[in-house]
């Protein structure tokens, strides 16, 4: 992904990197090395608070992270070369942050969004278990914090070219990892539908179950994810 990124937008360590529901840093911290500057937005204080750990770790000085929404974007943030979304703009108000941005946006920069299928969804065994466990500590319907999720009801093709973008092309990459207990419970801890906060004092048991559920489906405890990374590219 990295390398179709650098390819498609001819990333020569000029510019500024402006990667929108940054998470902790994750996408922003390898990209920065691509650009003059970076900088990382998130509303989550914690996500920010590791990615500020992730970034004196790395010695990347050029990077700075905020807890700041994607709606409190200002024309101070510009101008931007590429604005990365990774697994977050669905979050957003897509019309008006996508029009946003590519007003900061300068020509001859771009758009990238980014994203990989959660274990929500996904129809090999173990995700499946997974998921039952999950409804039956916190109900059917997906949760997304204080509410549940909904899906937002555009096609992000559709609202890119919207906001003035151009040249929008789509994709997917194929990629397969191993994975175990604690990578999977450690990835429902970071999504929005079974995350600490919402299990509360049903974590340990809900690890219990979890736990127990996956090594009878295999003693090994070791399971082949396929989530597969779309993309989304596009032209200011």
């Amino acid at each position: 992904m990295f390398d179709l990124l650098r390819s498609r937008f001819g990333l020569n360590k000029l510019g500024h990197l402006l990667d929108v529901g940054c998470g902790t840093g994750q996408l922003t911290l390898p990209l920065s090395h691509d650009f003059e500057s970076a900088i990382g937005l998130d509303v989550s204080d914690e996500m920010v608070a590791e990615a500020h750990v992730a970034a004196i770790d790395e010695e990347a000085d050029t990077v700075r992270f905020e807890v700041r929404s994607a709606e409190e974007i200002s024309e101070s943030d510009g101008p931007v070369r590429l604005a990365l979304f990774g697994s977050s703009l669905h979050w957003m108000d897509i019309p008006s942050v996508l029009t946003h941005v590519h007003g900061i946006t300068e020509s001859g920069g771009g758009i990238a969004v980014i994203g990989m299928r959660s274990i929500w969804g996904g129809d090999a065994e173990w995700e499946i278990t997974v998921m039952d466990v999950v409804r039956r500590f916190l109900g059917d319907e997906r949760r997304a914090g204080a509410g549940s999720y909904a899906d937002p009801g555009i096609k992000f093709e559709d609202a890119i070219a919207g906001a003035g973008y151009s040249n929008v092309e789509s994709g997917e990459i194929a990629c397969d990892y191993e994975v175990d207990i604690p990578w999977i419970t450690g990835h429902l801890y970071s999504t929005s539908y079974s995350n600490r906060d919402l299990l509360g004092d049903l974590i340990e048991s809900f690890e219990d179950d979890l736990e127990s559920a996956l090594l009878r489906l295999d003693a090994s405890g070791r399971f082949r994810w396929q989530p597969h990374v779309s993309y989304i590219f596009a032209d200011a």
